[in-house]
């Protein structure tokens, strides 16, 4: 059986710092009780892999930061060549900038499946 690298996420860690844990009949939540996420290797299409896109995100970070827990979403380089070994520079996004992202995201999404459903729709 091949084995496959996987992404794995923690709500807690998702969380980050300024939320709390939340009280549940008079007793803490334990990490250990809290779900984990994992995001299976896509060994069939790697372009289109989330932990291939994830290994190469940290290969053109700056090799110091791979370690820290509290930086993730760093900001572009300005100017550079996709054959440059740095794409980040060691300064996170704020939150402003990453909400920002998330909407635009999530409108190209809706659009995206407006338009499939009604293609959908034209098929019946």
């Amino acid at each position: 059986m091949d084995s496959k690298a996987c992404l794995r996420y923690q709500v807690s860690s998702l969380c980050g710092a300024d939320s709390e844990d939340k009280i549940t009949t008079g007793k803490r939540k334990h990490e250990d009780d809290e779900p984990v996420f994992e995001q299976i290797e896509n060994t069939s299409n790697p372009a289109r892999c989330p932990v291939k896109m994830f290994e190469c995100y940290l290969s053109k970070s700056p090799q110091n930061l791979n370690q820290r827990m509290d930086v993730f979403y760093l900001q572009p380089e300005c100017s550079v060549s996709s054959d440059s070994p740095v794409w980040y520079t060691s300064t996170s996004l704020d939150r402003n900038t990453l909400e920002h992202m998330l909407v635009r995201v999530l409108l190209v999404k809706d659009i995206y499946d407006k338009d499939n459903y009604e293609l959908d729709e034209d098929i019946d």
